[in-house]
This record gives C-alpha cells, sequence and structure tokens, in this order.
C-alpha cells in the first residue's frame, strides 16, 4: 500500500494536548508531504510512500518531531514520549497524516506550560502550528508561526478573544500570500463588481462566468 501526498495545500501540523491528574497526553498529526521534504521517506523521494519505507524511518521521524517540540513548565522541560512503536496514517482532505500519539513526563502538575514549537520552520516559513489545549473542560487554541514559536498558556485559562484574532490574523496572512487565493476572490467578486457598476446586477451566483 503506498501513500501519496497531495500538493499545493497550505502546510500545517496539528497538535492536541491534554491536562489531567494523570499528566500530560496527546497526539501531533504530521502531514507526510512535508515530512517527506526534510527527511528521505521513500526509495526515490518523489513517488508514493510505502509502509516499509514509513516503518524503516519511523524512528528518524519520531526524533526529527522530538527535536523540533519542547514543553516546560516553571523552567522545567518535560520528556516527550511517543507511545506507539508503530506508524499510523490517517488520511485528512488535503492528504495523509502521520498520527503520533504521545506523552509528556517528569512535569509536575503545572499552572503555566510553555510550548516552544518549530517544526519546519527551518525550511518552510509558511508552516503553522496548530495547538489545542484541554484542562477541566477548558480550550485554549494557538497557532504557532516562525515569528510565535515560544507560547505561554495559564492553565485552565480561556482566551476566546484573542484566540479568536489570531485565527483571523493568520486566515488573512494565508489567502494574501497565495496568488491563487487572491485570483480566485477576484474572480468571484469581479464580475459583480462590473455588472453592478453596468447597472445590470447578478440576480444570481449561477450568472457569474466563472474562471
Amino acid at each position: 500500500m503506498a501513500m501519496q501526498a497531495s500538493a499545493h495545500e497550505p502546510s500545517k501540523s496539528y497538535l492536541s494536548l491534554t491536562l489531567d491528574t494523570n499528566g500530560i497526553t496527546g497526539q501531533w498529526d504530521i502531514p507526510l508531504r512535508d515530512l517527506r521534504a526534510v527527511l528521505p521517506l521513500g526509495t526515490n523521494n518523489t513517488g508514493p510512500v510505502t509502509w516499509d519505507e514509513l516503518r524503516a524511518r519511523y524512528q528518524v521521524i519520531t526524533a526529527y518531531a522530538s527535536a523540533h517540540l519542547k514543553i516546560k513548565s516553571g523552567g522545567q522541560s518535560g520528556a516527550l514520549r511517543f507511545t506507539d512503536t508503530e506508524p499510523t496514517v490517517e488520511n485528512f482532505s488535503d492528504g495523509p497524516y502521520l498520527e503520533l500519539p504521545l506523552v509528556v513526563e517528569g512535569l509536575p502538575r503545572p499552572v503555566t506550560l510553555e510550548v516552544d514549537y518549530r517544526l519546519f520552520f527551518e525550511t518552510n516559513s509558511l508552516h503553522r502550528g496548530l495547538l489545542r489545549l484541554e484542562c477541566n473542560g477548558q480550550t485554549q487554541s494557538a497557532v504557532f508561526s516562525p515569528e510565535q514559536a515560544v507560547q505561554r498558556f495559564e492553565i485552565g485559562a480561556a482566551r476566546p478573544g484573542e484566540q479568536f484574532l489570531i485565527f483571523l490574523r493568520e486566515g488573512i496572512r494565508h489567502i494574501w500570500t497565495g496568488y491563487d487565493h487572491i485570483l480566485f476572490l477576484l474572480a468571484l467578486l469581479l464580475p459583480a463588481v462590473l455588472h453592478a457598476k453596468a447597472g445590470i446586477g447578478a440576480a444570481r451566483l449561477r450568472s457569474v462566468p466563472r474562471s
């Protein structure tokens, strides 16, 4: 079985962390297409990745991931440990992702948490790490970028307004860093503007020409 990564998609990874009485657990979902840009996964690193190739490189992948994520509390670093011994892949809408269940060991129950997230930043400045942090029924979200690689969280404190602004800013950035997105918006908006200026108006979206 081979897994083909799709191209021409925004680069993002998903990190979920849960804090409870047993400690910190979570899962990291990392796109295979981004992994193969920094690590040789296949025979020639151009065709689909097979299960055998992924298994053979699994320890290299987890070592790379560990080197790009640090979790601290009170100045003390936790030890990141991936709990699966075999790779697991899930197909998302934008391609296959490697699922890495994890635990963070060696940290007392934290009051604040510092997350240092640098996955793929050295090769792709547009990559974003999306964090979901859950504790005592409260959920916090964050977006990691090369400019905001280190972020601190008060455990159990909700930040709905701040989180909204973060995702709004990243959404705008995503649109303006992709020429295809700008062209898509122009294709939608420009015909409507021209119709309106001509006094015609587009009563239905179906009447607007498609590119």
